[in-house]
């Protein structure tokens, strides 16, 4: 009994610990932390009887991935059916996600996707399969007007922003994309770091209203999705609007309605996607932790998370 209780205090410090690597995101004392899922703390991991990773019963399959952010609000993910539940790696600590048929996705919240985002970032750590030619959706942030995303395609990881409005907003903004090359079975951080909050008219977005045929013509105030592979920046988007509220559903390993690098531009005065090319593409792959966070990081802040999550999950 002593022994079990010495293992449990021991788990307890480990995360403790890893919450304290992150307080560098933090801001007068309080979290920027929305999202935490982290598959190396078993008790937050569950299969549909409520049994956690870390207890015998455990049938290792994920119906709910917890968040243990302890932000004010909770932000559990969840498999939309049993077949659809991932498993659970106990060797790797990670989910694995099948390329068929595994997702995970949260509830609609205004923290997540309904309500206008100015800020954002997230970070994925992940482990490609043999396969990073077919197109699989690691974290889709959006529908097929408004979104981000990030996903492999073709040996290629893409970042993702749109914003496709109809009128009386900022600025609007096509699909755009940036891209690096990734190798087959090989662990990765993935971060997407989104910044319109020098926009000036932010939150009172919809004092401007669009003329002319154009509707992605901008009020001349530009702000920037930067992307970063383990800690190096690969591409920076010029992004012409904010993130706007969308009911579309923020999914893991799966996607609903979103945009792909082939999405046309030719019609600049489009107001969806319509989910170019049609279909699902699921992840095959493992997904170890994910991180979202309320604020920007800078640069000097992201190299220290890349520091952490590389000394954790062992690159």
């Amino acid at each position: 009994m002593h022994f079990i209780f010495l293992i449990l205090i021991s788990l307890s410090l480990v995360f403790a610990k890893d919450k304290a690597e992150y307080e560098f995101f933090y801001n007068n004392h309080s979290s920027d932390f929305i999202l935490w899922l982290d598959a190396s703390n078993k008790e937050s991991v569950e299969d549909k009887f409520g049994n956690t990773a870390n207890q015998r019963e455990f049938n290792g399959r994920v119906s709910v991935w917890r968040d243990i952010s302890n932000s004010k609000h909770t932000h559990d993910f969840y498999s939309h059916k049993e077949n659809t539940a991932p498993d659970y790696i106990n060797k790797r600590q990670s989910l694995r996600f099948n390329g068929f048929d595994t997702r995970l996705g949260p509830n609609n919240h205004a923290e997540l996707n309904t309500a206008d985002v100015n800020q954002r970032n997230v970070s994925v750590v992940f482990r490609t399969s043999r396969d990073v030619r077919s197109r699989q959706m690691i974290w889709d942030g959006g529908g097929a007007t408004r979104g981000m995303n990030i996903f492999i395609s073709k040996g290629h990881l893409y970042c993702g922003f749109w914003n496709m409005p109809s009128l009386n907003e900022d600025g609007g903004q096509a699909p755009e994309f940036i891209k690096t090359k990734i190798r087959s079975n090989k662990k990765y951080v993935i971060t997407w770091r989104f910044d319109y909050s020098n926009y000036p008219g932010f939150p009172n977005i919809n004092q401007y209203t669009h003329t002319g045929t154009d509707p992605y013509n901008n009020i001349g105030i530009s702000g920037t999705v930067d992307c970063f592979l383990n800690g190096k920046k690969f591409g920076t988007i010029e992004a012409k609007s904010a993130l706007y509220s969308h009911g579309a559903d923020i999914e893991i390993g799966w996607n609903g309605n979103t945009c792909w690098e082939t999405a046309s531009r030719s019609n600049e005065e489009r107001t969806s996607c319509d989910n170019e090319p049609k279909g699902v593409e699921p992840f095959h792959g493992n997904i170890y932790e994910v991180l979202m966070f309320r604020s920007v990081p800078n640069n000097q802040k992201l190299r220290r998370l890349w520091r952490t999550l590389k000394k954790k999950w062992q690159f």
